[in-house]
């Protein structure tokens, strides 16, 4: 059943028919499906089937990008219709893909979670330079940095704006999730108190406990 769901929706999107998509993704909101059902176990996974589609030549650049572009749209939509509590914000976050991720449709569904729990978020999406993610994070002090690395080899980058946010007088808290936590230990790699959060479950269950599990996910 999930499988079929998930190539409709894949189709639809390969289409460029937002409107379809958004109501085939309503109508399962209407039946109950809660958003973090909707965004790991759907829209998660028709990215990545839309994915390995285009790896096996099956479908062009320009229908993946076009794909893309409905998911953008669907889960602003999404975002709009969850019902946000009108409480005092635990904090600020910036939300960035590091530079060289052109990708940022992962963390957009990370902003959504962030904005259902009343963050005041600033989001910059994809490939923010290193220099630029330092001195905003500097001058507007968030609470919390959110990082999205999809590409191993934009890994190097990430080490680096790890190290400079360590040298500011003011120690936020780095969040780093995306393709290349599922795949490699990042905690060897960053010399921080970092937080490795895999999935959208995991950073619900940040925000819910404002702590990390028993399992292991902070670098030290």
């Amino acid at each position: 059943m999930q499988e079929k769901i998930v190539k409709d929706l894949a189709g639809l999107m390969l289409k460029g028919d937002e409107h379809g998509t958004w109501v085939e993704i309503s109508k399962l909101i209407d039946e109950g499906y809660d958003r973090l059902y909707i965004y790991e176990m759907l829209v998660t996974k028709v990215m990545r089937y839309i994915g390995e589609l285009w790896e096996e030549n099956e479908i062009s650049v320009a229908e993946e990008h076009i794909a893309s572009n409905v998911c953008s749209f669907v889960l602003s939509k999404v975002g709009e219709s969850a019902a946000v509590e009108k409480k005092k914000s635990p904090g600020k976050v910036m939300m960035f893909c590091i530079e060289g991720e052109e990708h940022s449709l992962g963390l957009k569904m990370v902003h959504n979670v962030f904005k259902e729990h009343s963050w005041d978020i600033r989001f910059f999406g994809s490939n923010l330079p290193v220099h630029d993610a330092v001195v905003f994070a500097n001058k507007w002090r968030p609470d919390v940095l959110c990082i999205s690395i999809s590409i191993v080899y934009n890994l190097p980058n990430l080490i680096r704006l790890v190290e400079q946010i360590d040298q500011l007088d003011y120690q936020p808290k780095i969040i780093v999730g995306g393709r290349v936590s599922t795949m490699y230990p990042l905690n060897d790699y960053l010399k921080s108190k970092t937080v490795v959060l895999k999935d959208l479950v995991e950073v619900n269950d940040w925000l819910v406990n404002n702590r990390i599990s028993s399992r292991d996910y902070v670098g030290s």
